[in-house]
């Protein structure tokens, strides 16, 4: 399928929606002149061979970023050349219709399938915890 280009306005989500400038702007990211299409989505799968369903950025207090990655029974810290280590501290029973979730509050990764207990992932120590 052949791709067009729209123009838009300059983003601007806090002005009236009557203003005639784009206050939403969903599965496309910036470029230099506008915006264009988010690119074809790809499975990745751990070194387990476990598919995985959710990704999950979180920072350090030093600025380095954290990759996580949820599948159906784990989760993972995945490194910068694609190494995936588990950091689950448990083994998930996720359901089929659900994911697991991830948020970051201060230093500390928060993750749960919504059916055990929430975990959480220190970035200062690089420890898991139970709550």
């Amino acid at each position: 399928m052949a791709t067009q280009r729209i123009s838009f306005g300059e983003w601007l989500p806090d002005q009236p929606g009557l203003s005639g400038s784009l206050t939403e702007a969903k599965n496309v990211i910036s470029q230099a002149i506008g915006y264009g299409p988010l690119p074809r989505p790809i499975s990745i799968a751990s070194g387990a061979g476990e598919t995985l369903y959710t990704l999950h950025h979180a920072r350090k207090a030093n600025g380095d970023t954290l990759l996580f990655s949820g599948g159906s029974a784990s989760v993972f810290t995945v490194s910068s050349v694609g190494v995936f280590t588990d950091v689950s501290g448990a083994t998930y029973t996720t359901p089929s219709d659900d994911r697991i979730r991830f948020t970051q509050f201060g230093k500390s990764t928060i993750f749960t399938n919504n059916a055990e207990k929430l975990q959480y992932f220190d970035s200062a120590s690089c420890a898991i915890a139970q709550s």
